[in-house]
């Protein structure tokens, strides 16, 4: 899976447990070290872990690392 694929299949991940405003952001030409950036918002600190979880589980299922 290329990196665009992988930033939105995480936004996707995020929007599908009430993530609020998600940006993925193109950085590719202003960073050596990341090429996306996700920003996300949550209603509570509770919505935000839920979040991070089905992330975290979404690249598991499908072996992909956060890198």
């Amino acid at each position: 899976m290329k990196s665009k694929e992988k930033a939105l299949f995480i936004a996707d991940l995020a929007i599908s447990k009430k993530g609020e405003g998600v940006v993925v952001l193109d950085v590719r030409k202003i960073s050596n070290t990341t090429n996306f950036f996700i920003i996300v918002s949550a209603s509570s600190s509770k919505r935000a872990q839920t979040i991070a979880d089905i992330v975290e589980e979404g690249l598991r299922k499908k072996k992909l690392h956060l890198s």
